[in-house]
């Protein structure tokens, strides 16, 4: 490779020459820069042809070939040594005549000296460092002198060029270009890709998916801006079979109304006058194009095999120059032969649309992305499930999904004379048994007919289904991968009536069952709590926390019938279960407010026992220590009798006599709770929450919170002195108000 600065001296012009030689390939490209030009002026010479090709990218982006041109004469010799650019030289004489043009030149070479060290070269090598030219061109009587002087700048012995180097550039067409050839590749009928376009004059960028299946003249095309610009982006089914095209909205999975396919269409060609099919060649312009082999290239970090087509576009009215590039045979990542790039240049525009091929797949579709049974409503579809036999099932469960969906649905739509596409959700159920199980559904004619071709309605091609099957006609023809014929044969069929299933309302007749359910107790409350064993007479005992209320029952003796009392609120608020637990609070705190107060004496206490271990105490105490002389101590003082309040007679009021009501009779704890004598001991139980009791009858108590646990488990005899000096505490202040009272009474 060299790079020359050629400097005329009859024009006082310079021009800057880049010389790329392939001795392996016998390929030689002269790249020339001329001045007020931007663009550069490319020779390539060919000694396998013996032409050259001439390409003039600057303005029409033209291109020629012409004959290579053969000097004859040539033969140097060594003249003296000199010094060229300050650096030791031979000089060296030739002269050549072209006959072609009729032309002599004397040229002169310099070398360098051998010892003189290169950048680009070996030790002790000699390269070139100028040419001289001196020539005089015989044109009849006239005669032309040329005065040409060539600086060489780099000169590199063997170095290392990409493919493209001695091709054309991009998008130039020679019209007698010569060469080797290869045949261009042909598009399949079935296959599928997907397509990154680039369009440099507008500045978009779009991805679009394909899908084409000439077999069954169906195509589906689909588009994504990469911008998100189109955030309604749809799919485009065209069935060529009626000539319907259906959009569908690819978010919402609604369809908007069909419509008759019509020219400029995409896949859309006009033949004899009749809307038909496009094929894959015509589509990507190759079919239509005068192809020509241009060489190799690198696409992508891939070695493609790159072509070149012209022809021209009627719609707009101008030449259009495609250029489709195709992985190489072998040594491709990608896959050999497949369809890689294509650019498009439109005119002489010098930015084309480019499109990327990713995803090429030159198989058949599955006949699943044709689906368009969104644009169908549920009166013109019937589902359905077909059971099949197996004859030959040994390999049946190696074969491809995609091969058994295809085949039998394109023999079962043959069999009853409809379009393969009016199969849709089609799902396969194998049970190792020799039986297949084909489910799916079934859609009815097209509402729009753009061919008006005569098409089978629903129910007349379901009606066949149904009676193919039970006269044993129905057979589909598999084979395995061996050859092996393994055919189906239709049993039985079912239509699935969702409308008619769902709505149906089916009895079923109830067992006799010797269970007997219980009846549900009356609901007290609107809390969900335990029901406590129904009694005779009953009176509601009430446990209340800050959290939760819970209700239980109590047999009473004769009710005290009390005129209407205003009651004073308790003066020991309640304590929130979550932080401490609160004592019964005496009856002694509560103080009738009214003038008028006769009760008869309290009566005798109540056996609670039973709620105590079933209904209050388990929402305050874990289930483990319910047995705890902590528990037991807390239900007795909740539980046991207290002394009536000090109260006045109507004497007593007038000032005549104080009014003290009898003390009660003695009675042993063992004889007030007969549980707490029995009663097993467990280990120390810190006490958990406060404890709100309603006692009955007629009066509310509670005690100030207990913050300590018992030390050690305490003996029955224990807990009967602690009963024994609470309730002396609760007399002394029964004496202590009654006091009060009487000096209340005395002032």
């Amino acid at each position: 490779m060299t790079e020359i600065a050629w400097s005329d001296l009859g024009t006082r012009h310079t021009y800057f020459v880049k010389n790329y030689r392939s001795w392996e390939v016998k390929k030689e490209t002269v790249v020339i820069s001329l001045p007020y030009v931007t663009a550069d002026v490319r020779l390539l010479f060919n000694d396998l042809t013996q032409d050259v090709t001439v390409e003039d990218v600057s303005f029409a982006r033209s291109c020629n070939v012409a004959q290579k041109t053969v000097l004859n004469g040539f033969q140097a010799v060594m003249v003296n040594t000199t010094t060229v650019r300050g650096i030791p030289a031979t000089r060296w004489s030739a002269c050549l005549y072209d006959y072609s043009i009729n032309m002599t030149n004397r040229a002169t070479f310099y070398f360098s000296d051998s010892s003189w060290m290169s950048p680009f070269q070996t030790p002790q090598t000699s390269v070139p460092l100028r040419v001289e030219y001196f020539a005089r061109r015989h044109n009849g009587s006239q005669v032309t002198e040329y005065n040409i002087i060539g600086d060489l700048i780099i000169f590199q012995q063997n170095p290392t060029f990409k493919p493209e180097t001695f091709i054309t550039s991009k998008g130039l067409f020679c019209p007698n270009r010569t060469g080797e050839s290869m045949r261009f590749p042909s598009f399949p009928d079935q296959f599928s890709l997907l397509m990154e376009v680039i369009d440099q004059d507008f500045l978009r960028i779009a991805y679009q998916e394909i899908w084409y299946d000439r077999s069954l003249q169906m195509v589906r095309w689909d588009s994504k801006r990469a911008d998100g610009s189109d955030s309604d982006a749809h799919t485009y089914i065209f069935d060529f079979n009626v000539g319907v095209k259906y959009m569908i909205d690819i978010h919402l999975m609604s369809c908007e109304d069909p419509s008759p396919l019509v020219i400029g269409d995409d896949f859309v060609m006009l033949n004899q006058k009749n809307i038909s099919m496009m094929s894959a060649a015509t589509y990507f312009h190759s079919e239509v194009a005068d192809i020509q082999y241009v060489g190799t290239t690198t696409v992508r970090d891939v070695e493609c095999n790159t072509w070149i087509g012209k022809y021209f576009d009627p719609d707009a009215e101008r030449e259009i120059t495609v250029q489709p590039q195709w992985t190489e045979a072998t040594g491709s990542v990608v896959g050999s032969g497949a369809f890689f790039r294509m650019e498009i240049w439109k005119g002489g525009s010098l930015r084309p649309a480019v499109y990327n091929i990713m995803r090429y797949n030159p198989t058949t579709p599955d006949v699943g992305v044709f689906d368009f049974a969104t644009c169908y409503d549920a009166s013109n579809k019937k589902h359905f499930t077909i059971e099949f036999k197996v004859v030959n099932p040994k390999n049946f469960i190696l074969l491809g999904r995609p091969y058994l969906r295809e085949t039998v649905v394109v023999q079962l739509a043959s069999h009853l004379e409809i379009q393969p596409n009016r199969f849709t959700d089609v799902t396969f159920d194998y049970d190792q048994h020799g039986t297949l199980f084909m489910s799916g559904t079934m859609l009815g004619p097209s509402k729009v007919n753009g061919f008006g071709r005569r098409e089978i309605d629903l129910n007349g091609a379901f009606d066949f289904l149904k009676g193919s099957v039970a006269a044993s006609h129905l057979a589909i023809m598999l084979s395995d991968s061996d050859g092996e014929p393994m055919p189906l044969e239709g049993v039985n069929v079912v239509e699935h009536n969702f409308h008619e299933e769902f709505t149906t309302t089916t009895t079923t007749t109830a067992k006799p069952t010797s269970i007997v359910v219980p009846t549900l107790p009356p609901k007290t409350i609107s809390m969900k709590v335990p029901t406590a064993p129904p009694t005779t007479a009953t009176t509601t005992s009430t446990t209340r926390t800050s959290t939760n209320t819970r209700t239980a029952t109590c047999p009473l003796p004769t009710p005290c019938t009390c005129p209407t009392v205003r009651s004073i609120p308790p003066t020991t608020p309640l304590v929130s279960s979550s932080v401490r637990t609160s004592r019964l609070t005496s009856p002694s705190t509560r103080l009738a407010a009214t003038t008028r107060l006769t009760c008869p004496p309290p009566p005798p206490p109540c056996n609670c026992s039973h709620l105590v271990q079933s209904t209050p105490f388990p929402s305050l105490l874990p289930a483990a220590n319910r047995s705890s002389p902590a528990h037991l101590l807390l239900a007795a003082r909740a539980l046991r009798p207290r002394p009536a309040l000090p109260r006045k007679s109507s004497r007593a009021r007038r000032g005549r006599l104080p009014a003290r009501a009898p003390p009660p009779d003695p009675v042993s704890p063992a004889q007030q709770q007969p549980w707490l004598s029995s009663a097993p001991l467990a280990r120390r139980v810190p006490l958990r929450q406060g404890v709100h009791v309603h006692h009955p009858p007629c009066t509310s108590i509670s005690h100030p919170p207990v913050t300590s646990s018992f030390p050690t488990h305490p003996s029955a005899s224990r807990i009967t002195a602690l009963i024994r000096e609470d309730r002396i505490g609760d007399e002394r202040e029964g004496r202590r108000l009654q006091a009060e009272e009487e000096c209340k009474m005395a002032r």
